[in-house]
């Protein structure tokens, strides 16, 4: 697997600013493809090798997320935080993936930034940017992609949600229907105290 060996460095060059209108755009508007040329022209320095394998696994989760994009697209996007967290933490299990994955910092950013612009932007920077907030728009994108608070790098951020959804003997079902009751109720307590 691969993983930044300069990310100190390479995070303030990065960084979304009103000033540097390229970075608001990298994070806005470029494809994947377009973001990684954009990476590698800033410095981003890549150690290890990626496998034949995790790019598919990798691939495969895009393809889950642009399938769910389109089946999901009346559905406020903070309602698919646990079909997010499935749709990772299925496929990244097929690499042998667990827990001690989550400390390998530099990897998951890696992965973020060279697989999943475009579903970070989906998730968090798009709604901010069809109302013209370009600059928080890539500052959310950002902010998500490179993690500004661990917790928050996109991949590792439903990984780690799926690690806790999982269960070997039912999957992710029981769960996932526990974690919709707590999230029902919280609802109600809401609605109620209003």
């Amino acid at each position: 697997m691969k993983s930044i060996s300069n990310f100190n460095e390479i995070s303030l060059k990065l960084r979304p600013d009103s000033n540097a209108i390229d970075n608001t755009n990298a994070f806005n508007t470029y494809s994947q493809t377009k973001f990684n040329q954009f990476l590698k022209t800033n410095g981003l320095k890549e150690v290890g090798e990626i496998s034949t394998l995790e790019d598919e696994v990798f691939n495969n989760i895009k393809a889950e997320l642009v399938r769910l994009k389109s089946e999901c697209v009346d559905i406020d996007r903070d309602r698919l935080e646990f079909d997010l967290a499935i749709v990772f933490h299925r496929n990244l299990k097929k690499l042998g993936w667990g827990r001690w994955n989550l400390n390998d910092i530099s990897m998951w950013r890696w992965l973020s930034l060279n697989y999943f612009r475009d579903e970070t932007f989906w998730r968090r920077g798009e709604n901010k940017f069809h109302k013209h907030q370009y600059f928080e728009s890539a500052k959310s994108t950002y902010d998500h992609l490179i993690g500004s608070r661990i917790r928050d790098i996109f991949p590792r951020r439903y990984f780690l949600l799926g690690e806790r959804l999982y269960d070997k003997n039912t999957k992710y079902e029981k769960n996932f229907l526990f974690y919709l009751r707590i999230a029902s109720q919280v609802v109600l307590v809401i609605l109620y105290s209003i």
